[in-house]
């Protein structure tokens, strides 16, 4: 993600059947193809909006959710905000706990 709160959502489908559709939990072959135009969607959010998704995720309501600090913080962060940030959720969660424990993932030996 190049800019604070922004996101894009890929409107191609992929042409193997096995593989997964633009939306998680749908197969390709369950979505229209004559619906489709094969273009992207980009979302930018004002930096006011995004302070406020990221105070929620980092100090609010959403950080209890993912308890930051603690065993598997990262991974059910990437979990959570895949639904809302699908271009990389992992780069945002990365940025997030940081931001909220001073340590980047990984950085130490204990999961998170």
């Amino acid at each position: 993600m190049s800019q604070p709160g922004h996101c894009r959502r890929s409107g191609t489908v992929p042409s193997s059947s096995s593989t997964r559709g633009p939306y998680p939990g749908r197969m390709a072959d369950d979505l229209d193809p004559e619906a489709w135009t094969g273009e992207t969607t980009s979302i930018t959010l004002d930096p006011e909006s995004f302070a406020n998704i990221k105070d929620y995720w980092v100090r609010g309501e959403g950080a209890a959710k993912i308890r930051w600090g603690t065993d598997g913080s990262f991974k059910r962060c990437v979990r959570k905000l895949r639904k809302h940030f699908p271009q990389d959720p992992e780069g945002l969660c990365a940025n997030m706990h940081h931001e909220a424990t001073g340590e980047w993932p990984a950085e130490k030996p204990i999961p998170s």
